[in-house]
């Protein structure tokens, strides 16, 4: 029998309420500046350009944190209204793994209310993409796969995927030919995108973000019902 954990009493049930795009535009464009800081002064020893996945997103984290919230260079990206964890172990949605780990956690630090105030904020799995790392089957199945299964995210209606792309691996093109070549009923669920995220834009150091809409493929633990489909919000940096 799979674990029930307990939700925080007098409080809604999953899923919870959607994170309001303003706040997602604060993390879109905070990550958009720790990578501008990255590509422009990187720490010492750090090549961006020959840096596994791991070193890459730690840098990230490192930078995202020590150099962009707390110095408060991003309106709205403060450690009052959110903290940033890399790696966090998280629980799938019928607890049956409890040692999930997405690359990026933006747990919203708030007074909503919520189900799981543990588990409320945005998921971001973070992947490169270049020759060796392609949108199918590294960028798809194993990063945005993980929203649809409940792996990541079950608890929120919206999750990010981070790509580190370089030179040649574009938005939308990049992603719509993945998504239509994995779209099988028992693999990705498409329902829309992808389309530009509203009143965002392209910067130096970072593509047009976009949006996909997926539904997604379990039932939740203790009520029964079907999880609704889960917005997807891809940022696409540029590597070189």
């Amino acid at each position: 029998m799979a674990l029930s954990l307990f939700q925080r009493p007098g409080r809604s049930r999953v899923p919870h309420p959607a994170i309001p795009l303003p706040m997602i535009r604060i993390i879109h464009e905070a990550v958009v500046q720790a990578w501008e800081l990255i590509r422009t002064d990187p720490p010492p020893g750090f090549n961006l350009t020959v840096a596994p996945e791991d070193e890459v997103t730690l840098v990230l984290h490192n930078t995202l944190v020590n150099r962009v919230q707390y110095t408060k260079s991003v309106p709205g990206f403060t450690p009052e209204l959110f903290r940033v964890s890399r790696e966090p172990k998280v629980y799938s949605f019928d607890a049956r793994s409890l040692d999930k780990m997405p690359d990026l956690f933006f747990h919203l630090i708030s007074d909503r209310t919520v189900a799981f105030p543990d588990l409320d904020g945005l998921y971001a799995e973070c992947k490169p993409i270049d020759a060796d790392h392609g949108v199918g089957v590294h960028y798809r199945d194993r990063g945005l796969w993980r929203f649809v299964t409940g792996d990541y995210a079950w608890s929120m209606r919206e999750g990010m995927m981070i790509g580190y792309a370089v030179s040649g691996y574009r938005l939308p093109s990049g992603l719509s030919g993945a998504l239509v070549a994995g779209n099988r009923p028992t693999r990705m669920p498409l329902i829309s995108g992808p389309i530009p995220t509203p009143r965002a834009s392209a910067t130096t150091y970072s593509q047009l973000p976009h949006v996909t809409t997926h539904s997604r493929n379990f039932l939740y633990q203790g009520t029964g019902k079907a999880a609704p489909e889960i917005t997807i919000h891809h940022l696409w940096l540029i590597r070189k």
